[in-house]
């Protein structure tokens, strides 16, 4: 949730990015698509970690047109698990969420 809030409160809509707006639904979408994983399949917390920045930059960062705004949003999910994870997240999973 606090990815979506830093999103609508970082990237406001102007009229060059007219398509910045953000709504629960795009919160819903980063849900729905972790949930549609089978539990099975989540057998490592690291797996799980991968799967949700995977859906926020398929539901967030795709959205985004500027290259700098997708770098201020690249970081986000990053400095988000380190900040609430009690163990550091390794680089596996930092490599599955590099920038295309």
């Amino acid at each position: 949730m606090q990815i979506y809030e830093k999103a609508i409160s970082d990237f406001l809509p102007t009229p060059s990015k007219s398509h910045y707006i953000f709504n629960l639904r795009d919160f819903a979408r980063v849900m729905r698509g972790v949930l549609l994983v089978p539990a099975e399949r989540m057998t490592e917390p690291d797996k799980l970690i991968r799967l949700w920045i995977h859906e926020v930059y398929r539901v967030f960062n795709d959205r985004l047109t500027e290259d700098k705004d997708r770098f201020v949003f690249f970081l986000r999910p990053r400095i988000f698990i380190f900040r609430t994870t009690n163990e550091r997240t390794n680089e596996d999973i930092l490599q599955a969420a590099k920038p295309i």
